[in-house]
């Protein structure tokens, strides 16, 4: 049976960008659509699980930077994706 969807995580990496090149490769040669992921970190709340004390402010300010960094990474995976006729999706 064929692959209908194949999910493809992505750090923006060299590396990961090889790995996004052949899941986009490999969805155009079995008509899968693909599927475009970027696991984005929650910034440690407390000392014990390794945070500097800072306020919320800054804290809402970082993370919004790593989800604008993380919407660029799978953005230009999804562009190349569809340039090769993919059906390609990202969360």
């Amino acid at each position: 049976m064929p692959y209908q969807r194949i999910l493809v995580a992505t750090d923006g990496s060299p590396l990961s960008d090889k790995a996004v090149t052949h899941a986009i490769d490999l969805a155009a040669a079995t008509g899968a659509a693909l599927l475009v992921i970027k696991v984005l970190p929650c910034y440690p709340q407390n000392y014990f699980d390794g945070s500097l004390t800072l306020p919320a402010s800054e804290i809402e300010r970082i993370e919004k930077h790593w989800a604008s960094e993380g919407e660029g990474i799978v953005g230009k995976a999804k562009q190349a994706g569809e340039a090769k006729g993919v059906k390609t999706t990202w969360w």
